[in-house]
This record gives structure tokens, C-alpha cells and sequence, in this order.
């Protein structure tokens, strides 16, 4: 009888969930002005090089190595994501890609019931390890669809989103060893109790704008 294993908890894992949906030299959603590279901004990679990640060229020399660095460092790495429980890990570095690193830290803060400032620390990680890894993962999907469906722009962007958002939970359990059917998703929450203005591409670049990851 033969077993399924799960993917180990390492950032190459995570990654390459990422890369199905971001693996595009020029990935620009319709809507947006700044430049794109395999899931990096314009602005994440201006950033990137003020930090020594990659060489100081444009991005549109930009190289699928180069990004993968960056997705490393300024996503994997300042989230913690290899200390959190196998799975999580997956749901936080998805949410900090598509979103900014800073708005993943606080997602994931707020769920663990600690600090929101944004910065993964010994509190967050010691409160978010307490939790069953079901419980996390299922927090951290929903909250983030109830996000994304209070969007301005949620009317064009919403369905990828969303099969983004549950490919990711339907990974993460296979990496949690979790033996349970992914549950449907839903929206009980007011969306205007987390509603923003603009699409979720054009929040992760005003935040990476700040030039802060963490910020």
C-alpha cells in the first residue's frame, strides 16, 4: 500500500505553490502601472537592491533566479515562515507574495490575538505554534477571502483570488498531514470591517512602496 508524503517545510516548497500563479516574467494584472517579475513589483525590487538581494540593474533584466532570492528574503525569511508549523508557513508566504509581507504579519497577529505591528517576533510565533494547524489555516483563508471580497476592485479579481486562496488551504493541510476536506469558503464577516480601496496587487505595491517589508 502506498502512502502520499507531504511536501517537506522548506521555502522551495512553498515556492513553487507561489510560482504556478506567479511563474510569469511579466505578470502585471490589467489594471496595474508598475512593472512585474515573477510575483515581484517594481517597487519590491528597487528595494531589493537598496538591501544588497540582487545586483543594481533594471527590473526588466530581472531574472527568475533573482526574483526567487527576493521572494526569499523579503517574503520567506522576514516572515519567519521556516518557524512556523509546516502548512502555516505556506498560508503566511502565499498572503505576504500577493499581499505584502506586513499586511501578512498583522493577518496572521490578529488571528494568534497578539501585537499588530507588523513584525513576526517571538510572541507571534510562540502564540501562532500554539495553535492546532487546522484551526490556523482555516482562520487564515477565510480572513483573507473576506479581505479580498471587501476590495474595490474584487468584482474583476475575486474568483483568482479566491482558487488562489483555497489551492493554498488545500495544499497547506496536505503539509499540515491533515486528514479533513477542505471546507467551503465563506464570507460571515461584514466585509466593511476589513475593506480597503484598490486590488490586492495594488495594496502589496502602495505597502512595498514604503520600502519597508515588515513595514
Amino acid at each position: 500500500m502506498s502512502t502520499t508524503v507531504a511536501p517537506l517545510n522548506t521555502f522551495e516548497s512553498s515556492d513553487a505553490f507561489v510560482l504556478g500563479f506567479d511563474g510569469f516574467k511579466d505578470d502585471r494584472a490589467p489594471t496595474e502601472n508598475f512593472a512585474t517579475a515573477y510575483g515581484v513589483t517594481q517597487m519590491t525590487w528597487a528595494y531589493a537592491i537598496t538591501q544588497g538581494v540582487v545586483a543594481d540593474k533594471p527590473i526588466a533584466q530581472a531574472t527568475a533566479t533573482d526574483c526567487a532570492a527576493i521572494r526569499r528574503a523579503l517574503y520567506w525569511n522576514a516572515l519567519h515562515c521556516s518557524a512556523l508549523q509546516p502548512g502555516v508557513n505556506l498560508m503566511v508566504y502565499n498572503d505576504g507574495v500577493l499581499c505584502g509581507a506586513g499586511h501578512s504579519a498583522r493577518l496572521l497577529q490578529r488571528i494568534a490575538g497578539v501585537t499588530q505591528d507588523g513584525v513576526i517576533g517571538a510572541d507571534t510565533l510562540r502564540r501562532a505554534n500554539s495553535m492546532a494547524a487546522q484551526t490556523l489555516i482555516d482562520a487564515l483563508a477565510q480572513a483573507d477571502e473576506q479581505f479580498f471580497a471587501s476590495l474595490a476592485k474584487a468584482d474583476l479579481f475575486l474568483a483568482g483570488w479566491t482558487r488562489r486562496e483555497e489551492a493554498a488551504r488545500a495544499l497547506a493541510y496536505k503539509m499540515a498531514r491533515i486528514n479533513a476536506p477542505v471546507p467551503v469558503p465563506h464570507f460571515d464577516d461584514d466585509p466593511a470591517a476589513v475593506s480597503d480601496t484598490g486590488s490586492a496587487d495594488a495594496l502589496m505595491a502602495a505597502e512595498q512602496a514604503k520600502l519597508n517589508p515588515m513595514s
